[in-house]
């Protein structure tokens, strides 16, 4: 008896051991469904976000590409039936995006250039469709390049910010009059969209090597869209400590450029004083007292608010800082 008791004890221990597993794998595989929904939400707005900027922007202009997305239309316009063009293009989709290399290294005017092998059978698919079939092969080979140029590992597509009309990246200047032309249009009460693109343009250009101030302007516009989000005053500075030429003519001239298209002088003068702020802070380094002498001539200039000095000088408890802000009141009492 005393025996089939300690089975029965046994046995329902392992009963029990088994459901609180099962359990575990039951929540482990909610929290799996649960990232995974979260994951194909994200890349679903993404998605949305990159056609909404393909409709705003036109063609020839400045706006998000997925580099290494080979376009239907030449494929529907070659090819019929159009279930065929679109089995096809699926496949040279496919092809691009994988370990396919149809190049060779070939000297031209005495330097080594990357070309298209001539007898690829891949491409010689293609120039079987005739005359018809170029449009298709140069699309192939535009889309094969840009990957990669811009991904060499070239097993997934990559956002670029794009001039359609020159049909190449976009450079830092073209990037900041194209957002700004944005904001013209636009309203400075920001979308959840406005924000996004935004953050999307200053991603794609901090990757590249372009000066300082081009990196402040594109911060401080940001500044402007967000609730004064303090995350992308460090990331500034750091960018102002790595020098810029002549920081106190760059800095004014970016400061001014963006003072004339806000539409709001309490927003803009947030941003500029957050930005007083930070200098201060840094005033033993030399660059930042030359962005503080900057931002205080600029100041100056701009004419900011008293209004919007006071409010600000009333949350600062540090004296130096306070100081400074005195100097401003005196300064703004001349206008």
């Amino acid at each position: 008896m005393e025996e089939l008791k300690s089975q029965n004890l046994e046995q329902a221990k392992r009963i029990k051991d088994l459901l609180e597993y099962q359990q575990l794998q039951i929540r482990k595989i909610n929290e799996y469904t649960i990232s995974n929904l979260e994951e194909i939400a994200t890349i679903k707005e993404y998605e949305e976000l990159f056609e909404e900027l393909l409709v705003d922007q036109p063609r020839e202009g400045i706006a998000l590409k997925l580099v290494g997305y080979l376009p239907e239309e030449p494929f529907l316009y070659c090819i019929e039936p159009k279930d065929e063009a679109k089995e096809m293009h699926a496949k040279f989709q496919e092809l691009i995006c994988s370990s396919w290399h149809p190049f060779k290294v070939s000297d031209i005017n005495g330097e080594p250039k990357r070309v298209f092998i001539d007898d690829d059978k891949e491409l010689g698919k293609l120039k079987a469709l005739g005359d018809k079939g170029d449009a298709v092969i140069e699309a192939v080979k535009t889309v094969k390049t840009e990957l990669q140029e811009y991904n060499s590992s070239g097993d997934y597509g990559v956002f670029k910010i794009w001039n359609f009309k020159e049909k190449r990246r976009a450079t830092a200047e073209e990037c900041c009059k194209a957002v700004t032309k944005m904001l013209r249009v636009r309203t400075i009460k920001s979308s959840r969209y406005d924000e996004r693109l935004i953050y999307q343009v200053i991603h794609a250009h901090l990757q590249l090597d372009i000066t300082s101030a081009d990196k402040i302007a594109l911060l401080l516009l940001s500044g402007t869209l967000g609730a004064h989000n303090a995350d992308l005053v460090r990331p500034l500075f750091c960018a102002v400590v790595e020098g810029a030429g002549d920081m106190k003519e760059a800095v004014s001239k970016r400061l001014q450029y963006f003072k004339c298209l806000l539409l709001d002088d309490k927003v803009f003068s947030s941003a500029l004083l957050k930005l007083i702020e930070e200098t201060w802070l840094l005033g033993e380094v030399a660059t930042g007292r030359q962005l503080f002498g900057a931002l205080f001539e600029f100041t100056s200039e701009a004419m900011v608010s008293n209004d919007s000095i006071a409010d600000w000088s009333n949350q600062i408890d540090e004296p130096r800082l306070a100081e400074l802000v005195e100097k401003f009141l005196k300064l703004m009492s001349k206008y």
